[in-house]
């Protein structure tokens, strides 16, 4: 009983760490943007995508090299994907009414498919990995991912200075210091927090999977893929409040393409071989989940003269089709 208290406190320690940490990580980011004239609509997809992602970067890393928990890794980076397009549909519930009227950038509509492109690559992996063959001790599914994630950053550059705004760049979601220094300081101290707190987070996480007897598919790409995500939740809703929907947006398809990449650095990182020969396959149904999901957010994206409901058919679909994946989910723990 006390090692499971112990398990518990140190998964609630870590968590917190993750947040306020991940959170102030985004605030410091946006100031850091604002200092050196980085472009705002950059910041949800690269910069915010990424300093989000981060716990499942390093939790992922951590649970396959320091804990040996592959399905801990694929748990949290799949159920990562899918979490992010249920906050999505969170995003439209809070979002001011302007907001919602104004029409959103194209660059999210190629972001989304990118990612079920991506997932796609998963899905094979799962079903037929002699299809990519094997580089090392890797699956050749992880360097096509890396590659489709350095290709899609370069897409999206360009289709976005080729195209112009969809509407007028929505406020900063934190307002800028006057001095670099500080603020790459205190983003140095809060990015080292965040490592700390998810490099701990996979040995508290498989005590409580094997405690709970949910497993470690279903604990990670449930509580662990929740937990890791909680960054993306408060910064999206911290920009969505202020009008910044655009930003919000690529804060949670840029976060889905880098947990993707995500996956091909903890395949790298594990060396038994490639990770899905060693992971439970109940995680292809979070890889269809994700692509079903992130499909209905790009439809969700389409204007909407005329709607009444703050959620759209598509958003609503969301929100339904999450609750049925986490009851799959557990069913098949």
């Amino acid at each position: 009983m006390l090692n499971l208290a112990t398990d518990i406190l140190g998964f609630l320690v870590c968590t917190g760490i993750i947040v306020i940490s991940g959170t102030k990580l985004s605030k410091y980011g946006d100031q850091l943007a604002a200092l050196t004239g980085i472009s705002r609509a950059w910041l949800g997809l690269v910069l915010l995508a990424s300093v989000t992602s981060l716990p499942e970067l390093l939790t992922s890393i951590s649970a396959v090299a320091i804990v040996g928990a592959p399905d801990l890794a694929m748990g949290n980076i799949l159920g990562s994907c899918a979490f992010n397009i249920l906050i999505l549909a969170w995003v439209y519930l809070i979002a001011p009414q302007q907001a919602l009227r104004l029409p959103v950038s194209a660059e999210h509509t190629l972001s989304a498919s990118l990612g079920v492109l991506m997932l796609s690559v998963v899905g094979v992996g799962f079903l037929a990995p002699e299809a990519f063959g094997t580089l090392g001790w890797m699956g050749g599914y992880s360097v096509v991912l890396a590659l489709l994630y350095f290709l899609s950053m370069y897409s999206i550059f360009r289709y976005g200075n080729t195209t112009p705004p969809a509407s007028e760049a929505g406020p900063a979601v934190f307002k800028a210091d006057n001095r670099l220094q500080p603020v790459v300081l205190q983003l140095l101290l809060h990015a080292g927090l965040v490592v700390l707190g998810a490099l701990a987070l996979p040995y508290f996480s498989e005590h409580l999977a094997v405690a709970s007897g949910l497993g470690e598919s279903f604990f990670g790409s449930f509580f662990l893929a929740i937990t890791t995500s909680l960054p993306e939740i408060v910064v999206s809703l911290a920009a969505v409040r202020l009008g910044s929907i655009d930003m919000a947006l690529g804060n949670l398809f840029g976060s889905n393409l880098f947990n993707l990449f995500v996956l091909s650095l903890s395949d790298m990182a594990f060396l038994r071989g490639p990770i899905i020969a060693h992971v439970n396959t109940s995680h292809l149904l979070t890889v269809m989940g994700g692509i079903i999901l992130t499909a209905l957010g790009i439809m969700s994206l389409l204007p909407r003269p005329g709607q009444v409901l703050r959620l759209s058919p598509a958003a609503l679909s969301i929100v339904l089709v999450y609750g049925l994946l986490t009851l799959l989910l557990y069913h098949n723990r």
